[in-house]
């Protein structure tokens, strides 16, 4: 750990305080069975030392990285930005040896909160955040990395920062999904004024048959992004369907499979609401809408199966007619209650309207690779399983 001594901070008619102690007291800080006023005695003990103790601190910061996570994280960024107070030479060595040089990510993040409690960063010391974070991304490929720096720059209104973001997004949605949906989150943040522009470009670069890749959104996207996007994230997905050859669609598939069934898990209210947008103003979405009304989860609502009996109630257009569809695969898919509850409104959709339930019929058929002619499959009449044609 030699880089944390580049830096010539020494005490006025004395010598620097021993790192080895310090990083000891820090450990006991950061020990499991430490208490609240434990740790604060030892922390007001260090930071009486002055920025003499930041060696020692930023030291612990490189060996206990295991520890440096929530409450134990907030606790040493706010130690360190005291030890750091106005003294330029510590605020270098802080932005340096903890940032910019740091080699493991927790320490990169506690040195980062430091240097937010900090404020008043100089415009130099923007540029050199954001050249390495580019760097950590375009050149070594650690995204985990670069999104730390990234989540400061966009903080700071850094234009150039977020224009790097924005494009991070884009291309990250080809083969990284698993930290792509992060870089979207800050590009809309830094720039939500061009929300759906940066939706539709960014959702136009997923796979449209990778499944594997696309179904990591359903881990990755948070549902307090889709909370704050929702109306732009449909306007999006729709423009990009529409310019999508061929009715599936895996990507947006697993945005309403994943966050957006979890975020409507959550607020069920909304469910009414956002079904009639749909079904007012986006076609394409009409099928990936059901799927994700048919999540399990999402089946156990009271809200939602009373959704299905009241949109899949005759007359039925191409809308309702895709709930209806959405019964048939629940149909057979599901067991006990379940099973019983869709079958019931697929009796009640076939004795009101024959043809419509026929039309259902094929059209589960078909996506099935079944014959038009004769889907082989009516659960009313007691059918199980398709027949091959």
């Amino acid at each position: 750990m030699q880089k944390v001594f580049e830096l010539d901070i020494k005490e006025p008619g004395g010598d620097t305080h021993s790192v080895i102690e310090i990083q000891q007291r820090v450990k006991e800080m950061l020990g499991l069975g430490a208490r609240d006023k434990q740790r604060e005695e030892i922390s007001k003990e260090i930071q009486s030392h002055g920025p003499y103790a930041l060696p020692g601190v930023l030291n612990a910061t490189y060996v206990f990285t295991g520890r440096l996570k929530g409450k134990e994280q907030k606790l040493l960024a706010g130690l360190l930005a005291e030890l750091v107070g106005e003294n330029q030479a510590a605020r270098e060595m802080l932005l340096k040896t903890g940032v910019l040089e740091a080699p493991f990510r927790p320490t990169r993040k506690t040195a980062v909160l430091a240097l937010q409690q900090l404020g008043d960063i100089r415009e130099e010391d923007i540029e050199r955040i954001r050249l390495r974070a580019w760097r950590d991304a375009d050149e070594s490929g650690d995204y985990k990395a670069a999104l730390i720096l990234y989540e400061f720059l966009a903080q700071h209104r850094d234009d150039q920062a977020c224009s790097e973001i924005r494009r991070l997004a884009q291309n990250l949605f080809k083969g990284h999904v698993d930290i792509g949906p992060r870089f979207l989150d800050l590009a809309l943040r830094c720039a939500p004024q061009d929300s759906y522009q940066i939706l539709k470009d960014v959702l136009g670069e997923m796979d449209r048959k990778a499944t594997k890749f696309s179904s990591e959104l359903k881990e990755t996207m948070s549902i307090e992004f889709v909370a704050n996007h929702l109306p732009q994230i449909l306007q999006a997905a729709n423009e990009v369907k529409r310019g999508t050859v061929g009715y599936a669609h895996k990507g947006i598939e697993n945005l309403f499979i994943g966050p957006i069934a979890l975020y409507l898990e959550g607020h069920p209210d909304v469910i009414l609401e956002t079904g009639e947008l749909v079904h007012r103003r986006y076609k394409s979405l009409y099928r990936f809408w059901w799927q994700g009304l048919a999540r399990r989860s999402l089946l156990k609502l009271e809200t939602v199966k009373q959704y299905f009996k009241d949109q899949t109630t005759p007359p039925l257009d191409e809308f309702t007619l895709e709930g209806a569809v959405q019964l048939l695969f629940i149909e057979r898919d599901s067991r006990g209650k379940l099973k019983r509850w869709a079958l019931d409104l697929l009796k009640q959709l076939k004795e009101n309207r024959p043809d419509q339930y026929e039309s259902a019929l094929y059209e589960f058929a078909e996506r099935q690779g079944e014959t038009v002619d004769d889907p082989g499959v009516d659960p009313v009449e007691g059918g199980s399983g398709l027949t091959k044609g």
